[in-house]
């Protein structure tokens, strides 16, 4: 119900990223995320210190650990299953390539939350959906790399400074 601003980017199919920006002033921004259970009985804020707080191109790995902040699972961590997910299909009509496959949990209304790295504590992405994949009972997260929205629109993560 709260206003956040006026969009001021919206990508378009095919892409590598699902994004939509609003720029945010400057007496509003924080280089914190909230980092907690669903409930947030105790949100914890945990500040990103990085002169570039987020992951770079091709720095992110099959393996590696990531961790979702998510508005109805809350804190979750998984690690990455590929990081060349092509021709995924989303619901408005948008093809996404080069997303990332996980396995932190997830479910919905978690769409468009961080996920990020958890050693370095680096933005790494946002939650976009889950995909089943063939022959796989498993419905695996699916989310864009933050180093791919910052090649489309120009925008980075804020640090702070």
């Amino acid at each position: 119900g709260a206003t956040i601003g006026t969009t001021s980017f919206k990508n378009s199919s095919p892409s590598y990223v699902d994004v939509q920006v609003f720029p945010i002033s400057a007496a509003n921004r924080s280089n914190s995320i909230i980092d907690d259970s669903a409930g947030c009985s105790n949100c914890t804020l945990r500040s990103f210190t990085a002169s570039v707080p987020q992951q770079g191109f091709n720095q992110d790995e099959f393996g590696d650990t990531v961790c979702n902040n998510g508005y109805a699972t809350g804190h979750t961590c998984g690690v990455i299953k590929s990081t060349d997910v092509d021709l995924f299909p989303y619901p408005s009509g948008v093809i996404l390539n080069d997303q990332r496959r996980a396995t932190y949990v997830r479910a919905g209304g978690d769409s468009g939350s961080p996920v990020f790295t958890r050693s370095g504590s680096l933005a790494a992405g946002w939650h976009v959906r889950f995909l089943d994949f063939q022959g796989d009972p498993f419905h695996y997260p699916i989310y864009s790399h933050v180093f791919e929205m910052s090649l489309l629109t120009g925008y980075y993560v804020y640090n702070g400074s």
